[in-house]
Formats: C-alpha cells, structure tokens, sequence
C-alpha cells in the first residue's frame, strides 16, 4: 500500500507555514528526509533548492495521512495529485498482487543443499530458479526505478531454465551466502549475469576458429566492453553498478584476467560473484570440458580449488569457502 504522495514543490506557497510535514526522497539512494517541518515558513529559498533537487530526480512527499491537509492547504487539486502519483498507485497494487502469489512461496522452508543435490541428479534447475524468482518478486516497487525493473526482468524471464538465468540464479545464491543484502546490489547481480554476454555476438566466431589458439586473445577480451555497447544502444538506463560488473566479469583476484588487469580489492565483490557463478555453470553444462558434470561435483572442484584447464581459479578465499553452503562436503 501506498504511504507517500510524491507532491510538486509549485504546489507550494512562499512565506507559507504548513500543518503537515514535508519530506524530500532521493528516489537512488533510496533515502527519506524532513524538509520542513509543521508550522515552519516556507522560503524561497527552500523551494528553489527543492526544485534544484527536482532536477536530479529526487522529488518531494507528504505522508497519505495527511492528504487532505495537503489538499486544502496547497495549491493543487485533488485530481492534479492522483494523476502526478499515477504510477506509484499502479505499482503498488502490482506489489500488491505479487505478494499474494510469491510471499508464502519465499518464507517456505528451503534446503538449499538438498535442492542442489537433487539438481545434480536430473539436471533440472526449475526449483532454484522459482525460489529466487519468489525472493525477488516481493522486493518493493515504489522503492526504487532499478529494483522495479529488477522485478521485471524476473518476471519475465524466469520461467525458463536458460543459461543466463541459471548463472543469475547461482550469482544470487552465493551473493546471499556471502551477506549481500542490499537489494540494489543483489538485484545489479541478476541483471549484469543476464546481459553480460551481449557482446559476444557482434565478434566474428569463425575468425576466432581460425586462430591456432583460443585461449584469451584480443577478439574475445573485447566482449565485456562490447557487451556494455549493445546495451548503450537500447533504452534501457544501465545502472554504474551493473556496468561495473559487466565489464569486470573476467578480472581475476591475482590480475591475470582482462579487460583492465585488475586485482585484489580493486575488483568488486559482486564481480567475483559472477565470475564463479558463470564459471561454475558452464563447467557443469560442459562449455568449458565438453562433458556435462553434476552440479555438485562442478561446486565441489571449485570448492577444493582443484586446478584444471580452461578455469580459472584465482577468487578472494572468503568467497572460494563460502560455497560449502551450497553442497554437504
């Protein structure tokens, strides 16, 4: 349910105390405060930094508790307020109809290990996959623009077991095994593991066939960068952090991945993340050695930190042990 009006600040009166508290919301940093209290004047001043806060997309608030306060205090109609919060009221309703349908299905008890263990058998990785998408659905929309299309993503493209979504289904399990728990982060995991390889497709395979060696030339290091332009192209406003995690998506701990050489600290928890997810599961589906494996022997090699070719290994050793959470070792 809805429990704020976003208001403009036009609506307000210079040299005017109010009844009702208003609040400036930075809609990215997600944050809430006091802009003026009750039975304080209103200055130009003030409306003339909120306006410079307007501009930044921030936008200020009052509470529903005091709609009608609002109403006859401002200057503004009813009609003219409803339309302004149009969206939030659409949203909260689909919020609302979300959590009927996934709010009982995230609080289930869920035993992570043992789904793993039965994925391993018949390779079906539906029952990770609608677990995260239950987790992800009751996030709120009125929140943040990123999240709500966070929950889209989710919604529409977690309802089939492909590839991407798998990777973004194991970046956010070992995200939660490793106390990440801003939905901001959680939710630039998800959507940097779908869209990371967008630029694979604009190099030349067959060129890449032709060289004698695969292993990391300058084609394929490209990728990340490439990937972060098929996105620039599109409509859609890439968030700084999924941005960095897609164009750190390689980097390896010791400085031997690519595109930059990055190392240690340098390099992003949530990046790591979704290099071992990715790795992880192209090594079960066979990409990586051309045989399919169980997914809880892929986990454990990773675990054990076993060396072998076409992996890579060099991850922080908190994150390495933090995958005994997924598997009984």
């Amino acid at each position: 349910m809805i429990k704020f009006y976003q208001i403009p600040s036009h609506s307000l009166k210079v040299e005017h105390s109010y009844t009702f508290v208003l609040y400036l919301y930075d809609l990215e940093r997600n944050q809430r405060i006091v802009a003026l209290y009750p039975e304080t004047q209103c200055t130009a001043e003030m409306i003339e930094e909120w306006q410079s806060f307007e501009a930044k997309g921030a936008y200020l608030q009052i509470s529903v508790d005091d709609k009608e306060l609002f109403l006859n205090e401002a200057e503004i109609s009813e009609k003219n307020l409803l339309d302004l919060n149009e969206f939030y009221f659409k949203m909260a309703k689909k919020q609302e109809d979300r959590l009927k349908l996934y709010k009982s299905i995230s609080e289930k008890e869920f035993h992570l290990r043992d789904e793993i263990s039965k994925l391993s058998n018949n390779n079906d990785y539906k029952g990770l996959i609608d677990r995260v998408k239950a987790e992800v659905l009751i996030w709120p929309l009125t929140h943040s623009t990123q999240l709500s299309m966070v929950t889209e993503l989710v919604d529409k493209l977690f309802v089939r077991d492909i590839m991407p979504v798998r990777v973004a289904t194991m970046a956010y399990l070992i995200a939660k095994l490793n106390n990440l728990k801003d939905q901001e982060v959680l939710g630039s995991i998800i959507v940097a593991s779908l869209f990371k390889e967008l630029g694979l497709g604009l190099i030349n395979a067959k060129d890449l066939e032709k060289k004698e060696k695969w292993d990391l030339n300058e084609d394929y290091e490209k990728y990340p960068m490439l990937s972060l332009y098929v996105l620039s192209k599109t409509t859609f406003e890439v968030p700084k952090l999924v941005k960095r995690f897609i164009l750190e998506q390689h980097e390896q701990y010791d400085g031997s991945g690519f595109p930059r050489g990055k190392k240690d600290d340098y390099i992003h928890i949530g990046s790591y993340i979704i290099n071992l997810a990715s790795q992880i599961i192209y090594y079960q589906s066979g990409r990586i050695k051309g045989t399919p494996v169980p997914l809880v022997q892929a986990i454990e090699l990773f675990h054990n930190q076993t060396q072998m070719e076409g992996l890579n290994l060099s991850f922080p050793t908190h994150l390495m042990d933090s995958l005994s959470g997924l598997i009984y070792l």
